[in-house]
C-alpha cells in the first residue's frame, strides 16, 4: 500500500474549515476578555488551536515529497 497525497479538494477544505475556525476562536476570545467571561475566552483559545492545527496539517500535508 502506497503513501498518495491527499486531493486538492481535501487540502483546500481543511484551509478553510482552519480558518473558519481560527476567525471564530480569535471572535470568541475578543469577545470573552471585553465581557469579562474566562470560559468563553478559553474556548476561543482552544477553537483557534484547532484552527491552527488544521492549516498546519494542510501544509504539511502539502509539502510532503512524493514517493
Amino acid at each position: 500500500m502506497t503513501a498518495v497525497r491527499p486531493g486538492g479538494g481535501t487540502l483546500i477544505a481543511k484551509y478553510l474549515i482552519g480558518l473558519l475556525l481560527l476567525i471564530v476562536g480569535v471572535a470568541l476570545i475578543l469577545f470573552g476578555s471585553f465581557e469579562g467571561r474566562g470560559f468563553l475566552t478559553t474556548i476561543g483559545v482552544l477553537i483557534a488551536a484547532i484552527g491552527i492545527l488544521l492549516i498546519v496539517m494542510k501544509v504539511i500535508a502539502r509539502n510532503r515529497p512524493p514517493g
